[in-house]
């Protein structure tokens, strides 16, 4: 199931991005309406037991994983879900808690 958050144009998300970074709050508001429709209304929250990047990093190389398993299978949701969250951690400062 595709849903589309927000509707912009391929130029408008590819200019936000190459303007400001996927830091931006523009950036990651996107990112986390996409997770909350791919996570059935829930908001991204870090996940407990990743308080250190070495935590974090094994965590997303995991989520990681688990997407490339879940698109094999043909789960496209579980997959697109995955891997909004291992790209919102990335994008969230260590200890903003999402």
């Amino acid at each position: 199931m595709i849903v589309r958050v927000e509707t912009l144009g391929s130029s408008e998300v590819k200019g936000i991005f190459e303007s400001n970074t996927v830091f931006n709050e523009k950036g990651i508001s996107l990112l986390k309406q996409s997770y909350a429709v791919a996570s059935s209304g829930r908001e991204f929250k870090v996940p407990e037991g990743t308080s250190t990047v070495e935590q974090a990093t094994a965590h997303i190389l995991r989520q990681i994983e688990k997407a490339r398993a879940s698109l094999k299978q043909g789960k496209t949701d579980e997959c697109a879900r995955l891997l909004l969250e291992a790209a919102l951690m990335i994008a969230t400062p260590m200890g903003a808690g999402g």
